[in-house]
Parts: structure tokens; C-alpha cells; sequence
């Protein structure tokens, strides 16, 4: 009826507003939420608590959604071992990603993120996956613009030789979600075999949500080694941790902490929500192509606006241009796409692969 026809008008427009909307905001926070706690890599706290906040908000839902009777006990007994893998690949991706992040232009981050496309075809044509000339088209579009927008040494550049380094820790951050999705596709095609129906996305965003909280503290050790520290110092670091995070210690008051870290939990927790309902009342190409939106929008924000702890970096020709050639390339690459129903939709994260936290 008229009632019907309302609502979808509503999702057909406010859902993907919603979402480039939501998507800007998380990338420019993420940015913001980094500059605090960028030394000593206290960002681990950071981590640390979009995991836990993960696990709450996913399980509320997915409990929310197995009361109505949307999610069968088949799926809810599901074995935990392709869970434990998505998790785990997942928390690794947020630690590099972010402890990269925090040393690098807040306009690179959206660009850089893109080379998930790259590291998502090269593992399917690994595994013996074809691909359309469309879609191989466009990953060498996205590498091709990424390429001329950020290469270090050329005049202008964002990218200099001491962050080299950091660009390309954020690059391999993008293979953690890569794989990921590998995992995934693998987990829904044997679902389907196992239930005879789909998986529920929450059932994968929930469980996978509580093994990545439990690998980002196991990494813990990890980080700590990266930062020069050893194990002997753990007190201190995750005390001096804990204060930068909440804002109890000056510097860290002065920078916004923690309203801004804990408004960016919230956007990107809403943004990934906000993803999840779109793909549920459209399809994973829609989804993607709307998420695309926001490369974009960030990267104008970034140097357009006058955000607080962060200079508007000076972009030349070569950074808008490549940025262009990026964004047509990624919109080639989701359009040609195969629809496979086994292929796994984005389940979280901004793009098509869509790492928690994206920023």
C-alpha cells in the first residue's frame, strides 16, 4: 500500500545518504581519534575498545533478530573455527592499519584503502577465480591513479620518503581484510551447503566481532615490540595507555580525548549498521557503489576544511587527478562484478571489503 511504498522511498534515499554521510564523518574521525595517540602506540587502546563495543552492539542485535525468529539455533550452533579465522585476520588489520594511519595525511587514508581491490583480485586469481575485463580494468585503474596521486619523491606529493614506510604498512593492512573476505566467501558457499539458506550477517559480524577482541589483546606483546618495548613493561604502557586514551593526562585533553575517540567508535559503529541494513534491502554492487561515494567526499574534506589538530595539506594536479582515475576505476570494478549469490557481501567496514574501522 501507500504505507509500503513510503518506507522504500525512505531506504531508497536516506539509507545511502545515511551512509556516504556516516562514512566521511568515520574517515575524518578516525584521523582525528589517531593524532592523540599516535605516540608510544597507544592507539592499541583505541583497537582495544572498537573491539569490545563491536561485540556488544553485534550481540544486542543478533539476539534482537533470533527473538524474532530471523536467525535459525542451526546458525547460532555454527562451528567457530571460520569465525576464529575471520577474527583474527580482522584484529591484525585494524592494529596495522591504525598504527599507520596515525603517521600519515589524513587525505592519503581513503586512497590508500582502495588497494583492498588489489590484494582481493590477486588472491581470487590465486585460487583460480576469472575475472571480466571490466573488473581487471578497474583494479588497474585504482593501482593507476593511487600510483600517480601519491607517489613519493615527485614534486607536490603528500607521500614523503620518511613515510614511505608507513604507506606501505597501510597497504599490507588492506591483505589482512582481503583474506578475510576470502574466509568469508568460503564460510557462506559451505553454510549454504550445511543449512540450506544463507548465513545471517550478524551471526558472522558477532561472533567474528568476539575473536577479534580476543586476537587484538593477544596481539597485545606484538605491539608493544613494534614500539620498541618489552614485555617487563606492560604496566606502564598499558597505564600511560589508558590515560592518553581518556583524556587524563594534558596533552591528550588538549587533542580532544576522548570525545572525539569515542565519537568516532559511534560513527563507526552507526556506518557499519547503516551498511549492513542497505545491503539487506539491496545487494552487495549498490551497497559498494554507494560506499564509494565517500573516497571522494573524504579526500575533500581533508582539504577543504579546517579540522582541528590537522593542517589541510596543499594538493596538486597529480593528487586530483589520480584520485579521479581511482574513483572511476573502483566504480568500473563493483559495476562489472560477478553476482554471484555465494560471493560474500561486504559485512562490514567502508568499500568492498570493508575492514572494521576503515579509515
Amino acid at each position: 500500500g501507500g504505507g509500503g511504498g513510503r518506507e522504500a522511498r525512505v531506504v531508497h534515499w536516506a539509507l545511502p545518504a545515511l551512509l556516504v554521510s556516516a562514512g566521511v564523518a568515520n574517515r575524518v574521525l578516525n584521523k582525528l581519534a589517531l593524532v592523540p595517540l599516535a605516540g608510544d602506540g597507544h592507539f592499541f587502546f583505541l583497537a582495544a575498545f572498537m573491539g569490545v563495543c563491536y561485540v556488544v552492539v553485534y550481540s544486542m542485535l543478533l539476539a534482537w533478530r533470533s527473538r524474532r525468529g530471523l536467525v535459525s539455533p542451526a546458525e547460532l550452533s555454527y562451528p567457530l573455527r571460520p569465525f576464529a579465522v575471520i577474527g583474527g585476520l580482522e584484529a591484525a588489520s585494524l592494529l596495522t592499519m591504525l598504527s599507520a594511519a596515525a603517521r600519515l595525511e589524513g587525505a592519503l587514508l581513503p586512497m590508500l584503502s582502495q588497494t583492498f581491490l588489489v590484494w582481493q583480485l590477486a588472491l581470487a586469481v590465486l585460487r583460480g577465480k576469472r575475472f571480466s575485463g571490466g573488473q581487471v580494468s578497474g583494479v588497474l585503474l585504482v593501482a593507476g591513479g593511487l600510483a600517480l596521486a601519491v607517489a613519493p619523491g615527485a614534486t607536490g606529493s603528500l607521500l614523503t620518503a620518511d613515510q614511505a614506510p608507513f604507506a606501505a604498512l597501510y597497504v599490507l593492512s588492506m591483505l589482512f581484510p582481503a583474506l578475510a573476505s576470502t574466509q568469508k566467501e568460503a564460510l557462506f558457499a559451505e553454510a549454504r551447503r550445511r543449512l540450506g539458506r544463507p548465513l545471517d550477517l550478524f551471526v558472522v559480524n558477532s561472533y567474528g566481532s568476539a575473536f577479534q577482541a580476543v586476537f587484538t589483546f593477544l596481539l597485545l606483546p606484538v605491539v608493544m615490540w613494534t614500539q620498541g618495548s618489552g614485555v617487563s613493561q606492560l604496566g606502564k604502557y598499558l597505564w600511560d595507555g589508558l590515560c592518553c586514551f581518556t583524556g587524563s593526562c594534558p596533552k591528550a585533553a588538549a587533542m580532544g580525548a576522548p570525545w572525539i575517540q569515542l565519537s568516532y567508535v559511534a560513527i563507526n559503529l552507526f556506518f557499519n549498521v547503516t551498511a549492513l541494513r542497505l545491503l539487506q534491502v539491496s545487494n552487495a554492487v549498490t551497497t559498494s557503489l554507494v560506499a564509494t561515494m565517500v573516497v571522494p567526499l573524504a579526500i575533500i574534506a581533508f582539504a577543504t576544511l579546517p579540522l582541528p589538530y590537522l593542517n589541510p595539506p596543499a594538493l596538486t594536479w597529480r593528487f586530483w587527478v589520480g584520485s579521479a582515475i581511482l574513483v572511476l576505476g573502483q566504480v568500473l570494478y563493483t559495476l562489472s562484478r560477478e553476482r554471484s549469490p555465494q560471493e560474500p557481501p561486504s559485512s562490514k567496514g567502508e568499500g568492498p571489503g570493508g575492514a572494521r574501522g576503515g579509515a
